[in-house]
């Protein structure tokens, strides 16, 4: 801000624009983690119907809705994907999330980061969203722990 005739209020429209309110963080999380689940779900059921680069596409286009709810359940703005490897770097997010977000882990790893995913959600109050998800949800754990384990094995 170079000038700002408003004695600062100028300046807090700006911060205001770049900040979530809790109650717009917890919509916005909720939103874009339904989105997230659903798209994980087709991704599954295309990889149990056999559909292995349908499943790709599929788990490719969680990406958005993914990085949308974990910076949501930060409170905060998912920043666009160029500057996603530097807001992580400049304002870092708690515990595993600012190494497993960053460009060249996450494009590959939406379906495995679903179980911390679920953890995270669940301990902002959004259970009842995997609970709307009934017995589905099962499809997505089991292939999130497949995924999990499969990308922890050595490659040889």
């Amino acid at each position: 801000m170079l000038l700002d005739r408003l004695n600062g209020g100028i300046a807090e429209l700006v911060d205001r624009q770049a900040t979530l309110s809790a109650e717009e963080a917890t919509l916005h999380a909720r939103t874009n983690l339904d989105a997230y689940i659903n798209q994980l779900y087709r991704c599954v059921k295309s990889r149990r119907d056999g559909f292995a680069e349908a499943a790709l596409l599929d788990e490719a286009e969680s990406l958005p809705w993914l990085l949308e709810t974990v910076f949501a359940l930060h409170g905060r703005l998912r920043p666009y994907n160029k500057y996603l490897r530097w807001e992580l770097e400049s304002f870092p997010l708690p515990g595993h999330w600012n190494t497993a977000l960053m460009p060249d882990r996450v494009r590959t790893a939406s379906l495995r980061l679903f179980p911390a995913v679920e953890t995270l959600a669940r301990c902002h109050g959004h259970a009842e969203v995997f609970e709307g998800w009934g017995s589905d949800i099962e499809l997505i754990r089991a292939f999130a722990e497949t995924a999990a384990a499969d990308h922890s094995r050595p490659h040889g």
